[in-house]
């Protein structure tokens, strides 16, 4: 799962956002990997940056932002849905936001 990954998709609550971003995943041990992103919504013409933890628990993931430029993040462990297959990589966390990312 780590690598370089460019955002194919995002979605909030079932509607789809248009979105750019790129993203690497930086392993830390096992189940357990950093991440740097860059998000830009194109709505709204904003750039947010997003460092954090990806974690495995079980059968289970948490994402936990630690740095951001984004003041409507949730603090704390969010669960995240995760499933690789191949080269894509889908992501969904209990607030309603979806992304599809594709390595690179």
């Amino acid at each position: 799962m780590a690598g370089e990954y460019v955002l194919a998709s995002f979605t909030y609550q079932g509607m789809a956002v248009p979105m750019s971003g790129a993203m690497r995943l930086t392993p830390l041990g096992d189940g357990r990997f950093q991440f740097q992103t860059v998000l830009t919504n194109h709505s709204i013409n904003v750039t947010s940056q997003y460092g954090g933890f990806l974690e495995e628990q079980g059968a289970n993931w948490t994402t936990t932002v630690v740095q951001t430029n984004d003041p409507s993040v949730v603090p704390g462990p969010v669960p995240t849905q995760v499933q690789l297959d191949g080269s894509t990589l889908r992501v969904q966390n209990t607030y309603g936001q979806s992304a599809v990312w594709q390595k690179q």
